[in-house]
C-alpha cells in the first residue's frame, strides 16, 4: 500500500492536485475491499472512512479534540463517485449527488485566502488535508492488517507499476 500513499504524497509535493486526489479517493475503496470484499462498495467505503480517517481529521490539544474538517464518509463517497463517474464539468449534473453541491476541493493557497461569503456558498475541502488524512489512515490501516494472511493474499492481486 506504500506505493499508493507515496504517490499521494509525491503528487501533493509537486502540486499535482488531480493525481493526488484521484489516488487518495481510491484508498478507502482498495483497503475496504481487501478487508471486506463481500460488502457493498458504499458501505465498505463509509465504514473504513469512519474507522480510519475520521481520527486523522481531528486535532487533540490539552485533552480537547477539535475537528479540522467536517466531512462524513457518505459525503466523501459521494464526492468520489462524482469525481470518478461524472464526466461533466459541474457536479450539478447528477441528481443522486445533491449534497455534493455544498462542497468543493481547493488548493492549500486557495483555502488560506477564502473569504466569508465563499465559505457560506460551498464548504471548501483543502486537497492537501483530505489527501494526507487518507494516506496516513491507509498507512495506519496497513500496519494493523500486515499480519493478516487473507488481506496480504488479496493485496498480491492489486495492479502494480513495475520499473
Amino acid at each position: 500500500m506504500k506505493h499508493f500513499t507515496d504517490s499521494v504524497r509525491k503528487s501533493l509535493k509537486r502540486e499535482d492536485w488531480y493525481a493526488a486526489l484521484l489516488t487518495a479517493l481510491t484508498l478507502p475503496d482498495i483497503c475496504g475491499r481487501l478487508e471486506n470484499p463481500q460488502k457493498q462498495p458504499r458501505a465498505r467505503y463509509q465504514k473504513w472512512y469512519q474507522i480510519w480517517v475520521s481520527s486523522q481529521l481531528a486535532e487533540k490539544t490539552n485533552k480537547q479534540t477539535r475537528t479540522i474538517l467536517q466531512l462524513r464518509g457518505e459525503e466523501l463517497y459521494a464526492l468520489r463517485c462524482a469525481f470518478f463517474h461524472e464526466t461533466g464539468s459541474s457536479l450539478e449534473m447528477s441528481k443522486s449527488l445533491k449534497m455534493v453541491k455544498k462542497y468543493r476541493f481547493v488548493t492549500p493557497e486557495a483555502y488560506r485566502t477564502l473569504d466569508e461569503s465563499s465559505i457560506k456558498e460551498q464548504m471548501a475541502i483543502p486537497i492537501d488535508t483530505i489527501c494526507l488524512a487518507l494516506a496516513t489512515a491507509t498507512d495506519a490501516w496497513f500496519d494493523n492488517v500486515r499480519d493478516d494472511p487473507v488481506v496480504i493474499e488479496r493485496l498480491g492481486g492489486i495492479l502494480k507499476v513495475h520499473g
